[in-house]
């Protein structure tokens, strides 16, 4: 790729960098630490992002958007097949025209924009924490939170 199709923008406080993304064909996920809030700006501003799994959590936070996305194919095991996604996306400008116009859709769509969802799922998780060990072992963790006995001292035997 001539370098000059590569364009490094300055930082862009406020939001103000929401409408560079209408000027870029296709975003690369950075590695080895992924990028999460600026995929995601990728993603619903209608840019395909190309992702490489890596090994450590911080390097598979563009995978597990991709994947939440139903986008597994722009996931690279490898630096090969990420520039070979790329490289391939940006081959089919019909077909990127199509995925750019589809894109916000398809992430309003997913599991990353159910809000109400996740809150419930947290105030599950929640709820099991203050259960304790008798309420993380119920399922579905509806257990109430159960009052934790005070150790007794051991020479007196009082509490």
């Amino acid at each position: 790729m001539p370098a000059e199709r590569l364009a490094l923008l300055p930082r862009n406080p406020n939001h103000g960098h929401m409408g560079a993304y209408h000027a870029i064909d296709i975003a690369l996920d950075p590695f080895p630490y992924n990028g999460v809030t600026t995929t995601c700006d990728a993603l619903w501003m209608g840019v395909p992002v190309v992702a490489l799994r890596g090994q450590l959590p911080q390097a598979r936070g563009g995978v597990s958007l991709l994947e939440a996305l139903g986008r597994p194919e722009w996931i690279a095991d490898d630096p090969e097949a990420y520039l070979a996604i790329a490289l391939k996306l940006a081959a089919d400008p019909v077909g990127l025209s199509a995925e750019r116009k589809g894109l916000r859709a398809l992430m309003e769509a997913s599991p990353l924009r159910q809000e109400a969802d996740h809150a419930r799922a947290f105030e599950r998780c929640v709820e099991r924490m203050l259960a304790g060990p008798a309420g993380r072992d119920q399922p579905g963790g509806k257990g109430a939170r159960q009052r934790v006995p005070r150790p007794r001292n051991v020479r007196s035997g009082q509490a």
